[in-house]
């Protein structure tokens, strides 16, 4: 029986030698792989901690009227000041419950008393802005279910519930000389005026990616309101103004987006 198969070509030669020369250099110039990692001692944390803030700092900006001014990495991540009155913000990305019992919410009005202290001319005013939701202090003494915080945060409190607020604080580890010793002597009105009502505790506040859409509707609507971009334009001049970096920049002054300088 005679052998059917088709003669190898010169064709056919050059097309199987070039395969295998792909085959060859495809091996040899793979992509590296990463080195292997510790994820303990790895930053992702960190790095994500640093884009929530960087986001909730553009959305500030954005935010700002008349001529107020936003300094970042100011007194806290970030700080809005006018005329007469100033408004200082920590920001959190940690979705970790908090409660007025842990160390991060009595250093923070630790950090308020201070700055209060040393701005007397201005009504300074303190916002904590986080991921994280209420929880319950250590043996309930704000009673059954209830978060300092959230009590904190009621638009009503009656004398009883101040007061409850300032006795618990007194008794912390890692509240102020200072601050402790004021409590000790204000009384409730002092407490829910200085104190309480200068302090929000901005909780469960969106995820990332939420924050990043909402910026980018604002700008949009922005630009497209004041025919800043030219249609061809508007794609990537959004996205360049929508790519925050993380990184310090101390003092760094900014007003509200105005159609000269920003856009």
């Amino acid at each position: 029986m005679s052998d059917q198969r088709e003669p190898l070509t010169c064709s056919h030669r050059s097309s199987v030698a070039t395969r295998d020369y792909r085959l060859e250099i495809g091996e040899k110039m793979s992509e590296p792989r990463p080195l292997p990692a510790d994820s303990r001692r790895q930053a992702n944390a960190m790095l994500a901690a640093c884009d929530y803030q960087v986001w909730q700092t553009v959305g500030a900006w954005l935010d700002l009227r008349g001529d107020n001014l936003l300094f970042v990495e100011g007194a806290e991540d970030f700080d809005v000041v006018g005329a007469g009155k100033g408004e200082t913000t920590q920001v959190k990305a940690s979705p970790d419950p908090i409660s007025l019992g842990q160390k991060s919410a009595q250093e923070a009005l630790n950090n308020f008393w201070r700055l209060k202290k040393a701005s007397p001319t201005i009504s300074i005013s303190y916002r904590f802005l986080t991921r994280a939701p209420f929880t319950v202090e250590r043996d309930e003494p704000f009673g059954a279910g209830i978060a300092g915080l959230e009590l904190w945060n009621r638009s009503v409190l009656a004398d009883a519930e101040v007061q409850s607020i300032g006795n618990f604080l007194c008794e912390q580890q890692h509240v102020s000389a200072e601050l402790r010793t004021w409590l000790q002597h204000a009384t409730s009105a002092d407490i829910r005026r200085e104190l309480i009502h200068r302090v929000l505790w901005q909780t469960h506040s969106p995820d990332i990616e939420f924050v990043e859409r909402s910026i980018h509707r604002k700008l949009t609507t922005f630009a497209e309101a004041r025919a800043t971009f030219r249609p061809q334009a508007q794609s990537s001049g959004l996205q360049k103004l929508c790519t925050p970096r993380c990184g310090k920049r101390y003092g760094t002054r900014r007003r509200g987006p105005s159609i000269a300088s920003d856009w």
